[in-house]
């Protein structure tokens, strides 16, 4: 909705006021998410890796991709892909699955779109850990899957993909997470892996 895209705009706006404070040349890479509660009702959670002092400040790398399954849907479609590495702080990237119109009215009836979507945001995930940031299957890696997929819609279907896709032998520990709203870009999947 407006009122949470407007919250969360702000949310971002005062994290990155509060870093800069210390430094002002300081570009964190943000990530954005609307969960349905937090742990003891708070409202605003902050969590964020910090690097050495001495080392130099990351530049964010992004990279936009035509989703090939676009005709499945109404409202056009792709995917964002945004990372960054830095010493002493490891590597960040993240493969978003955007939508033009409301992520809420997206409906995925078939096990065969949602299978091709993930493998397509997986598939651009191991690609720029391999290629851009020379990370290999044999570096043990987290991989959180945030999605605004209702049960009803494949939320088993989405979990037996992601599984399929990331084996054991790349080095992930994937785990899923629910959410009410992934504000950048109207996401209806995010897929981001962390580094050390």
């Amino acid at each position: 909705s407006e009122r949470c895209l407007s919250a969360a705009a702000r949310a971002e706006q005062e994290v990155r006021d509060y870093i800069q404070r210390e430094d002002p040349e300081a570009n964190p890479l943000v990530t954005l998410t609307v969960v349905p509660r937090l742990p003891k009702d708070g409202l605003t959670e902050v969590a964020f890796t910090c690097g050495s002092k001495s080392s130099q400040a990351a530049k964010i790398d992004k990279w936009t991709v035509e989703a090939n399954f676009s005709d499945a849907f109404e409202s056009p479609c792709h995917i964002e892909v945004q990372g960054r590495q830095q010493e002493g702080a490891g590597t960040v990237l993240e493969v978003g699955l955007c939508f033009a119109g409301n992520v809420a009215e997206i409906r995925i009836d078939s096990s065969a779109v949602l299978s091709s979507m993930v493998k397509q945001c997986i598939a651009l995930l191991k690609q720029h850990l391999q290629e851009t940031y020379s990370i290999g299957s044999d570096r043990s890696k987290s991989l959180i899957v945030k999605h605004v997929i209702a049960a009803d819609s494949g939320e088993e279907a989405l979990a037996a993909a992601v599984l399929e896709e990331a084996t054991s032998d790349d080095g992930f520990v994937v785990s899923f997470m629910p959410v009410t709203s992934l504000p950048v870009s109207n996401r209806l999947l995010s897929f981001q892996t962390l580094v050390i």
